[in-house]
């Protein structure tokens, strides 16, 4: 056998760059975390603004939140971009999350391991044919539904929720912290009124 194969490619170079590589990973991990926290704390307070908590409820957002992956799958289905539809979905997650105690923003930290679990669960009995999000997140809607008509916490479901969105936006290429980003450069100045406790952006009521 060559005289290389007995010879180490470690080297001081070598250490060096898989340094640099870490730090970088672990700086765009806590950048992302902070970016995504801040837009929680920013889609809350919109929500408040709007009486969109406390003048709402769960029954009302479920439906919106059907609305909005019934959106999802049709740009899906069109080959359009999934960004907005996903932050949408999210934006409305977050009220859910809200008006349920479940601060998402506290179990940003703790995503890698929900991520883990939930990626385990889609993979392995998600059929070949279809998408984690057309597949799954019926399922998981379903479970938060279930949770919330038999006045159970649904913060596990909620969660779960989260991170299959996450999933779902690296199932489309997409960054979800963009997902999020562009879902409230979208909502952030909208402008509408309260109807059977939804929110009607102005646009719609004309």
């Amino acid at each position: 056998m060559p005289d290389k194969y007995y010879t180490t490619s470690i080297t001081l170079t070598n250490i060096k760059e898989n340094i640099i590589t870490l730090l970088k990973d672990n700086l765009k991990r806590r950048t992302t975390s902070h970016a995504l926290k801040h837009y929680i704390t920013l889609i809350e307070d919109w929500h408040h603004a709007r009486n969109l908590i406390n003048g709402s409820t769960d029954k009302d957002q479920l439906l919106k939140l059907y609305q909005e992956y019934a959106e999802l799958c049709q740009s899906i289905d069109n080959a359009d971009s999934c960004k907005d539809d996903i932050g949408d979905m999210f934006v409305v997650l977050v009220n859910i999350a809200a008006r349920n105690s479940v601060s998402l923003v506290n179990n940003v930290k703790n995503l890698d391991k929900t991520l883990e679990r939930i990626a385990k669960e889609v993979f392995d009995v998600e059929p070949k044919h279809l998408t984690a999000e057309i597949y799954y997140l019926p399922i998981f809607l379903g479970r938060l539904n279930d949770r919330i008509c038999k006045g159970l916490s649904p913060e596990s479901e909620i969660l779960d929720l989260f991170s299959l969105l996450v999933l779902s936006a690296e199932d489309n290429s997409s960054n979800f912290v963009d997902c999020v980003y562009t879902a409230w450069e979208d909502i952030k100045d909208r402008k509408g009124k309260m109807i059977d406790g939804i929110f009607v952006k102005e646009s719609d009521l004309s």
